[in-house]
């Protein structure tokens, strides 16, 4: 039997993060050396920040120019991980018990949700 080079880790091994915009502000970063691979919405939610990251694995540049615009980071890069697509307008509504999953440093609710909120799930 071949020995495995990898290790298979399942969302919150690593950590996971809680935010409604209560007592932390509205904003919630990862650990240093982890990016959030994983955001479930507890209620539908708004964001004002999804910043992607830039670490080189799968993420790119932002191509909003709007402040009314967010960027999943794979706008313009053209590398199989989902390029072309389109920029998030902060008008959009992510609905209770979506789960989105990319690459990002930062997510920022635009307003407190003590009955909802987000978890936000780490890795490397």
């Amino acid at each position: 039997m071949a020995k495995k080079n990898h290790v298979d880790l399942a969302f919150g091994q690593l950590g996971s993060g809680f935010l409604d915009g209560a007592t932390l502000g509205n904003s919630l970063t990862p650990p240093v050396n982890k990016v959030i691979v994983a955001i479930s919405f507890l209620a539908t939610t708004q964001l004002d920040v999804l910043t992607p990251a830039t670490d080189g694995l799968g993420s790119g540049g932002s191509t909003a120019t709007d402040p009314g615009d967010l960027s999943f980071g794979i706008a313009t890069q053209d590398d199989g991980h989902g390029s072309n697509s389109e920029t998030v307008s902060t008008a959009q509504k992510f609905p209770a018990g979506m789960t989105i999953y990319g690459r990002w440093s930062a997510v920022s609710m635009q307003v407190a949700d003590t009955d909802g909120g987000l978890i936000a799930y780490y890795s490397y």
